[in-house]
This record gives structure tokens, sequence and C-alpha cells, in this order.
């Protein structure tokens, strides 16, 4: 049964994006029909797998255009014979106008749209990863009622704690409201500094806070990521790969055996 995952955080700039693309990218290697599904509208996650896959999106609609028509299938661009986006631009700003028309303020279909335009499509795919922007939105509303998992990812610094504390009763509230089932996978620590004092104490308060939710992977921070970017990830490790890249993409392939076990499909 397909299992769709979001990734989120109230904060910017905590290394959200990079690891639902690296999740996406990790799923299909290993075999997994997968569709990345960017929802958000600055397109970071569809920049970075363009230049990953070195193409570009100029034959396709991107998400706003499927979300106007009612139906995403012709935004649906693939990758490869294991991984699919569905891109978006600048233009998916006009999403909330486009709930208001499509919907006349009925809460329950507003809260739901994403969802319903899923529907049809999830018997395509083993895992569906949506990246959001990181605020409380209609494009977070969506993208939780679509979801059966959210990954909480956690820069190691105080801002970004807090808003994963935030997080997690609105995921509760978005449950009893709308009656619907997402659960938290788990949380995880990104670009994390060995030696950095504040890191270690946000980490250790992380744990106090939310004990066996967080997942025992730490994402450090590493130059390489950064670069992927800017240049896309490289797909094959070959013998004289750099190790930077085999130490890099190591952390999130543990990432991905912890959440694969977790939702018991390892």
């Amino acid at each position: 049964m397909t299992k769709v995952i979001t990734f989120g955080n109230f904060k910017g700039g905590v290394g959200k994006t990079m690891t639902s693309v690296m999740t996406a990218l990790d799923l299909s290697k290993d075999g997994k029909k997968v569709l990345f599904i960017d929802f958000d509208p600055q397109g970071n996650g569809s920049d970075v797998l363009a230049k990953t896959f070195n193409i570009n999106y100029l034959d396709r609609p991107t998400i706003f255009e499927g979300l106007e028509k009612g139906e995403l299938t012709k935004s649906i661009h693939i990758l490869d014979d294991n991984i699919s986006i569905v891109p978006s631009d600048i233009s998916l700003v006009g999403f909330q106008f486009l709930l208001s028309d499509l919907t006349k303020n009925d809460y329950s279909k507003r809260a739901y749209y994403l969802d319903a335009l899923i529907e049809p499509i999830k018997k395509d795919y083993d895992f569906i990863i949506i990246d959001t922007p990181p605020t409380i939105s209609d494009f977070t509303n969506n993208a939780v009622l679509a979801s059966d998992y959210i990954v909480l990812v956690m820069q190691t610094q105080l801002w970004s704690l807090y808003a994963v504390e935030t997080y997690i009763p609105y995921i509760h509230q978005m449950n009893t409201t709308y009656g619907s089932e997402c659960e938290i996978l788990g949380v995880v620590s990104m670009l994390l500094d060995k030696k950095g004092s504040v890191d270690n104490d946000v980490i250790r308060k992380a744990k106090e806070t939310f004990g066996e939710t967080m997942f025992s992977t730490l994402i450090y921070n590493r130059q390489r990521v950064k670069r992927y970017s800017s240049e896309g990830v490289p797909l094959l490790l070959e013998k004289n790969s750099s190790i930077h890249d085999k130490d890099a993409l190591n952390m999130y392939k543990q990432l991905n055996i912890e959440i694969l076990d977790r939702i018991g499909d390892n």
C-alpha cells in the first residue's frame, strides 16, 4: 500500500527540502516507485532534482496548473524508471486564492484538496514524498491531511527546536479537527556540528523533549551536501568516487533505513 510522507518544520533553512529529496532518491535506488511532490512555491526541491537528472520542466505543467485543472497526471514528470516529480514554481503562491474560488470556503474541501488529487494516482507508487513550505498555511494543512506520516526536520538550533515543538500539537489538532490519522514518524536532527556546544545542547534538549520519537541517525553539516543544491546529487558512486560523497550519502541512507523500519517496510 502506498505510503505518503511529508517533511516539515515551521522554520525555514533547516535542511527539510534536501532531506525530502535525498529520501526520495534513496527509496528509488532501492527499487521503490516514488513520486516527489514539490508543494513549496520556492521550488527548491524541483531545482535539485532537475540538476540531478539534467532535465528541465518546460514541457510539463507545474503542480499549480494541475491544481487548477483538478488533476495531477499531466503535471507528473518522469525522472527515471523509479522516480517522478510534480514540480513547483512561483505560480504556486496562488494556491490559497485558488482554494477560495474552488471550495467556496468549505473548510473540509479546502483542507483535503491535495488529498483528493493524490488519491487517483496513489496506485502507481510505493511512496509519495511531499516537501512543504515552512508555514502554518493551506499548503501544510493539505500536505498533512494527504499524508500517512510526518518526518519533522530539526536543525540543531533553539528556534528550530521550538518550531518542532509547535508542529507536534498542530498535527494532533489537525487529526482531531478533521478525523485524520497522520502519524509523527520521528524527528531528525540536521546540520549538526559535532564540536558545537549549542548543537549538542539542542540535541540534549530535543532528546529530553521527544524521547524515542528522535531518529538515532544524525545528519551532520557537510559542504558536499551544500554543493548538491547547486550541482545536483551524484546518483552513481564508483570506486573512484569522492569519500566526501560517500560519507554524505551514507548519512541519508542510514536515515532511510530508520524511516523504513518505523513504517515496517524494511
